[in-house]
């Protein structure tokens, strides 16, 4: 990375001085299967024919694409972190795609090595949309934080994880289309599946909306950072 994109590493050290903390400088990447589908499969449309094809009757040469792949996303955090990310987040976007079974198989060797490598410093999460059935295989990754879809209660997604990690989730991104009242309700029934366990970071459930209404998000921050302050907790 040093050498081949010192813009975006000289970018990143200038965003962690100019923040002066006041919130952290979060680093990402795609995660390694995620990396695969967009080079083989980039109009699968989440269906996978040529990448899961290729998983299947070449699995040798499906293993080495993705060690390859791990080892530039490792070298690529790294950077990040190196440089000033104050954490790192690696989106499996299609992992949701693949039964448990082939993702034990396939995929999850590799998220192993990649957290196993990550400089641990900083808090590593993984997030992967639709992968309710994954919890328990992502945790098993050694990943500091997981992030969750909503698709599942947030306290039924943390419990098949075994309340190990920090959760990271789960409203709906369609919820802040929604007027503030219903916005709100749906805010507190998160709040509330945490109970008083502490690891928590509420987040959007999967990518916000380029439409969204600001003014929800803005009301959003200010819901949970009040109900946050009337728990107690900063």
């Amino acid at each position: 990375p040093e050498e081949h994109m010192p813009y975006l590493l000289e970018a990143i050290a200038l965003a962690r001085r100019d923040l002066r903390g006041k919130v952290p400088l979060i680093g990402f990447s795609g995660a390694p299967f995620t990396l695969a589908s967009y080079m083989i499969d980039p109009d699968a449309g989440g269906n996978q024919l040529r990448l899961k094809s290729l998983m299947y009757r070449e699995p040798v040469i499906f293993q080495l694409l993705l060690e390859k792949l791990t080892d530039m996303v490792i070298a690529y955090l790294n950077a990040q972190i190196a440089h000033g990310a104050q954490a790192v987040q690696v989106f499996d976007t299609w992992a949701g795609t693949l039964s448990a079974v082939d993702y034990k198989e396939f995929v999850l060797p590799h998220m192993v090595r990649l957290f196993d490598t990550l400089d641990a410093s900083v808090p590593r999460i993984l997030f992967a949309v639709g992968s309710s059935h994954l919890i328990r295989l992502m945790d098993r990754t050694g990943c500091d934080v997981l992030g969750v879809d909503w698709r599942l209660p947030l306290d039924e997604s943390w419990s098949l994880a075994q309340f190990r990690p920090a959760i990271q989730g789960n409203l709906d991104p369609l919820a802040l289309f929604g007027p503030h009242q219903y916005l709100a309700g749906r805010v507190r029934d998160v709040l509330s599946r945490v109970g008083t366990r502490r690891g928590h970071v509420f987040n959007l459930g999967h990518g916000i909306l380029p439409s969204t209404p600001l003014d929800s998000v803005a009301f959003l921050i200010d819901l949970v950072h009040q109900s946050r302050l009337e728990l107690g907790e900063t």
